[in-house]
């Protein structure tokens, strides 16, 4: 018996971005209990920006508690991770119990239902590459077949000092600006007589844009906004060419460095004071894409 596949629609999100200036960090703590009414000690930044990124999502929603949260960055908590891996290892000193604790990039999602009420399950999702889109997916087809009631979909990634190595590690040209980012959607079914900013039609992965070609749901002649992040020269020519007509976008490059960067193009453009069609396409280093077909 196949189950009935439900439309998920887009009812709030959020965009925070922080710019790294010299190797100084601007102080989230204070932010924190603004945005989620939390005061929470003794957890690095990753955590303080999921919080800070939720609290904006969030704000003036009246939510399902079972919401279940799907959390999403390259790289994790690498602070608390370095942290403890130069106690161990170079200091010769056991880890602090709440940060070897806090290693497991998950520990996140606790603070969030905690701060939030939430009693829905959590996931963490890490990948090389469409880390972001890869959570959104997985809640996607939860949320389509019924397994939750909601979901948040976020991704986080913090900067770690000196920024020398930190633009190593995030492969960052040498005088680019550097930064850190926490991106938020709060995904439903149809609530009647709520508010929403977008219908999702459509999402997925392919592996050229000869497959993007035969998604039926986007039609061949689509003429609304396109986004194409982190895409190869050669493949945005294709792009161009399979959408001639669409109205092209793009505020990447005026960001802070970060690997979800793109990510917050989706939300920026939910708040836009504008109606119609909205088609998302970023690259993996694998040179697979994944697509995202929103309607307001």
């Amino acid at each position: 018996m196949s189950k009935t596949i439900s439309p998920v629609f887009i009812y709030a999100a959020s965009s925070f971005i922080t710019v790294a200036e010299g190797d100084i960090l601007p102080p989230l703590k204070q932010l924190v209990v603004e945005k989620s009414g939390a005061s929470v000690r003794r957890v690095g930044r990753f955590i303080q920006l999921a919080l800070i990124g939720t609290g904006e999502c969030l704000q003036g929603q009246s939510y399902e508690p079972a919401t279940a949260v799907y959390l999403a960055s390259e790289n994790g908590d690498m602070e608390t991770q370095i942290d403890v891996l130069n106690a161990m290892y170079r200091e010769q000193q056991p880890p602090k119990p709440l940060s070897f604790i806090n290693t497991v990039s998950n520990a996140a999602c606790f603070y969030i239902g905690n701060a939030f009420h939430l009693s829905g399950e959590s996931s963490f999702i890490s990948a090389v590459g469409l880390a972001f889109e890869r959570a959104l997916s997985v809640a996607l087809v939860d949320l389509q077949l019924g397994r939750v009631p909601a979901a948040l979909v976020g991704v986080v990634d913090i900067c770690y000092l000196p920024l020398q190595q930190h633009r190593i590690r995030i492969g960052a040209e040498p005088d680019y600006s550097v930064g850190e980012g926490s991106t938020w959607l709060w995904l439903s079914p149809l609530i009647e007589g709520k508010e929403k900013l977008a219908e999702v039609r459509s999402a997925g992965f392919v592996h050229s844009i000869d497959e993007l070609s035969e998604i039926g749901s986007i039609p061949g002649d689509y003429s609304g906004i396109l986004v194409a992040g982190a895409v190869s020269v050669t493949d945005q020519e294709k792009i161009r060419q399979r959408f001639p007509r669409a109205v092209y976008q793009s505020d990447i490059d005026q960001m802070p460095f970060f690997n979800s960067r793109q990510a917050h193009v989706v939300a920026r453009f939910l708040h836009q004071n504008t109606q119609g069609d909205f088609l998302y396409i970023n690259q993996g280093i694998d040179g697979d894409m994944a697509y995202l077909y929103l309607r307001k």
